[in-house]
């Protein structure tokens, strides 16, 4: 049975092995009907999933230390979009403007790629030169399904050498997108890997508009605060 309420009063009664009671969270937790464009999108990734699978990531580098300082390798990285119709709404002159460290996770400041969602999305970052310990690898996205902006149902990450030969890091899926904002797709590696190159794969979104990139970066841990 549910009820309505506008504060949630917890009453906590002293325990009988110890002197202190360590909380950690509250939580008050709704049923609600999801939203059936969200719900079409869980569909989607459900069935993208059954096509794509799982990717496992190389094992063979040293395991990644996330007690250290995480540190951003694609900053202001050039890079290529091999496929995909980018939107008439994008400017991006410099070509940096998803490797320039900024997320800001709402429509008007403008910085962000739009691209059809209709179809695959493939973009090639250069890190400049082989980096020997990437440890972690994100992609940010601004959606609004109510607009016709979703995530892609899934991204595949592959890094390259300098001789261009490919190796698939992992496969990220989405969720149901609920809310407007900004969204994060990680790929945390448990080993390191050296790539010059890492390319990111969004795959189409049926009955979508747009994607809407907001960057993409690659991180190793470090014991530097000030990567050169």
């Amino acid at each position: 049975m549910d009820t309505n309420a506008c504060y949630i009063k917890f009453e906590i009664s002293k325990g009988n092995n110890g002197p202190y009671i360590f909380l950690d969270e509250f939580e008050v937790i709704a049923d609600v009907d999801v939203p059936s464009n969200n719900k079409a999108y869980g569909d989607a990734v459900n069935n993208a999933y059954k096509t794509l699978g799982a990717i496992a990531a190389p094992t063979d580098g040293d395991l990644v230390n996330r007690d250290l300082t995480k540190v951003l390798l694609s900053k202001d990285c050039s890079y290529k979009i091999e496929s995909g119709t980018v939107s008439s709404l994008t400017s991006d002159p410099e070509g940096k403007l998803l490797t320039d460290g900024r997320a800001y996770g709402y429509f008007e400041n403008g910085e962000w790629l739009g691209f059809s969602a209709k179809e695959d999305v493939k973009i090639k970052v250069d890190l400049a030169k082989t980096r020997d310990s990437i440890g972690a690898i994100e992609a940010s996205f601004y959606a609004n399904t109510n607009t016709g902006i979703y995530l892609p149902v899934a991204i595949k990450v592959t890094s390259y050498n300098k001789k261009n030969v490919a190796t698939d890091l992992g496969i990220m899926y989405g969720n149901a997108v609920l809310v407007e904002g900004s969204y994060v797709f990680t790929l945390p590696l448990t080993h390191t890997v050296n790539a010059r190159y890492i390319e990111f794969t969004f795959y189409a979104t049926e009955g979508a508009d747009m994607f809407m990139v907001e960057e993409l970066s690659v991180y190793e841990y470090s014991e530097q605060n000030d990567y050169i």
